[in-house]
C-alpha cells in the first residue's frame, strides 16, 4: 500500500498548522503581510529596466514605457519616484489588478471554495454574467479603473439597451455587487460599490414593465379544467402536476418530495428540492436534489383531501421507489414536468404559463379567501407576507364574473 502523501496533502496540512499558529498568536499576520508587501516591492524596483538618476536640480529622474514610448517621469525625492513605479507595475500586474472579467471568475471559484451559495445560485451568475457583461467594454475593464461615473454610465446603459425590468436588473445588481466587494477585500480597489447603489437612483419608467398580470397566471376556470384533464389522464407527471395545482407547491419541491414527507394524513413536509447546476467537467446542466429548500425555509404544510389522494395513488403506482414521483425507479424531473404541463395545455387549448404561474394562481385565491394570513405564509413557504401580497396576489377570476359582481355591488 502506497502512504506516500501527494504535495497538495502537505500544502494542505501546512495551511492548518499555519492557521493554528497564527491563532495562538505564534505568527504575527500583520508583521507577514508587511514582509511580503516590501518583497513585491523589491520585485517590482527590480524588475524596473530605466535607470533612475537625481538631476543636478536635486529632482530624481527615470523613464516608464507607456504605449510602447519612454515617458520621463520626474519626483523629488528617489521615495517618492520609487512608490510612483511601485503603483505603476502593480496597475500593469494581472494579479494585482484584474480586470472585471478575472475578478468575476476569482468571486465564484471563492464562492464555491467555501461553499458560501448553492450550485444552483453559481450556475444563476453565470447566465446574469453572459446575459449583461459577456463581450462588453466593461468585462475588460481594470477593476482599479471603476469609479461611480464609469459605473452610473454602464448601469444605465444596461438598463436601457437590454429593455431590463426590475426583477432583470436586481441579477445585473447582485453580480456588480459581489465582484467589487470581493476587489475590494483582497484590496484591488477602494471603490465602496454599496455607497454608489445606496445613492444610485433611477426613475422605475426606465424599466420594462412585466407582462400583463392577469396573462401571468391561470384562472380559476383554466385551473379546475387544467385539473381535470390531469386527472383523466392520470401519469405520474400529471399527478405531480395535479398535486400542484391544489397546494403551490415550487416545481423543484414537488420533483424532490419522498414518500416518507407525507407525515401524516393531509401533511407534507417540505425541506428539499431539486437545484439545476453546471458540471464542471463537460459544462452542461444537471439536476442535483439539495436536502435543504428555497431560501432554507422548511415547513409542514396542510393539503387538501383531493391531494392526500393524488399521494396516495402516486405511493400505490412508484412501488418500491424512494421519490413520490417516479417513473422506472427514476425520479421525475423538473424539466419532465414542465414538457408535461406543456403538453396539458395544448391538449386543452389554454395559454401555456410556467409552473410557477400556478403557485401564484394558489396563493392568490388563498388570499382573496380570507384565509388567515398566518396560514397563508406557511403554506407558501415565506417569510413575511408583504412577499405574497405584493409578488402572488393577483385576481383570478374572468371579467365577466367581476363586471357581474360589481354590479351586484354597486347597482342601485
Amino acid at each position: 500500500m502506497n502512504t506516500k502523501s501527494c504535495p497538495s496533502d502537505k500544502i494542505i496540512k501546512d495551511f492548518k498548522l499555519l492557521c493554528d499558529a497564527a491563532r495562538q498568536g505564534i505568527i504575527d499576520l500583520d508583521l507577514i503581510a508587511a514582509q511580503l508587501e516590501m518583497n513585491k516591492r523589491k520585485e517590482y524596483l527590480d524588475a524596473h529596466k530605466f535607470k533612475i538618476w537625481e538631476g543636478t536640480n536635486g529632482y530624481w529622474y527615470t523613464y516608464v514605457e507607456v504605449d510602447e514610448k519612454r515617458k520621463l517621469v520626474k519626483k523629488k525625492t528617489k521615495e517618492t519616484l520609487e512608490d510612483y513605479l511601485v503603483d505603476y507595475y502593480k496597475a500593469l500586474d494581472p494579479d494585482e489588478n484584474p480586470t472585471f472579467k478575472q475578478e468575476y471568475d476569482a468571486w465564484i471559484e471563492s464562492r464555491k471554495e467555501y461553499s458560501e451559495v448553492k450550485p444552483s445560485s453559481i450556475l444563476r451568475y453565470g447566465d446574469d454574467y453572459k446575459r449583461f457583461f459577456e463581450g462588453t467594454e466593461f468585462e475588460s475593464i481594470k477593476i482599479s479603473q471603476i469609479d461611480d461615473l464609469i459605473l452610473d454610465d454602464f448601469v444605465r446603459a444596461t438598463i436601457a439597451k437590454k429593455h431590463l425590468t426590475a426583477k432583470a436588473y436586481s441579477g445585473l445588481r447582485t453580480v456588480i455587487i459581489g465582484v467589487l466587494k470581493y476587489a475590494k477585500r483582497k484590496k484591488h480597489t477602494s471603490f465602496s460599490v454599496s455607497l454608489f447603489f445606496s445613492d444610485f437612483q433611477i426613475s422605475k419608467s426606465a424599466f420594462k414593465k412585466p407582462s400583463s398580470k392577469k396573462k401571468r397566471i391561470y384562472t380559476e376556470e383554466e385551473r379546475q379544467v387544467l385539473y381535470e384533464h390531469l386527472m383523466r389522464n392520470p401519469t405520474m407527471q400529471n399527478l405531480g402536476l395535479s398535486l400542484m395545482c391544489l397546494t403551490g407547491l415550487r416545481i423543484g419541491e414537488l420533483s424532490a418530495i419522498k414518500k416518507e414527507d407525507n407525515v401524516s394524513s393531509c401533511l407534507l413536509y417540505i425541506h428539499r428540492t431539486e437545484s439545476v447546476y453546471e458540471d464542471e467537467a463537460d459544462k452542461k446542466k444537471k439536476a442535483m436534489v439539495q436536502e435543504t429548500p428555497k431560501m432554507d425555509h422548511e415547513e409542514t404544510i396542510i393539503i387538501p383531501k383531493a391531494a392526500q389522494r393524488i399521494i396516495d395513488i402516486a405511493n400505490m403506482q412508484s412501488h418500491d421507489n424512494e421519490y413520490l414521483f417516479s417513473v422506472k425507479g427514476r425520479r421525475i424531473t423538473t424539466r419532465s414536468f414542465r414538457c408535461a404541463l406543456k403538453k396539458a395545455c395544448k391538449e386543452i387549448c389554454i395559454e401555456y404559463r410556467s409552473p410557477h404561474q400556478m403557485r401564484k394562481t394558489y396563493a392568490s385565491i388563498l388570499l382573496s379567501s380570507g384565509v388567515d394570513e398566518a396560514v397563508i405564509k406557511r403554506e407558501m413557504r415565506h417569510t413575511e407576507i408583504s412577499t405574497t401580497r405584493a409578488y402572488y396576489q393577483y385576481i383570478t377570476k374572468e371579467d365577466d364574473y367581476n363586471k357581474e359582481l360589481i354590479d351586484k355591488i354597486t347597482g342601485l
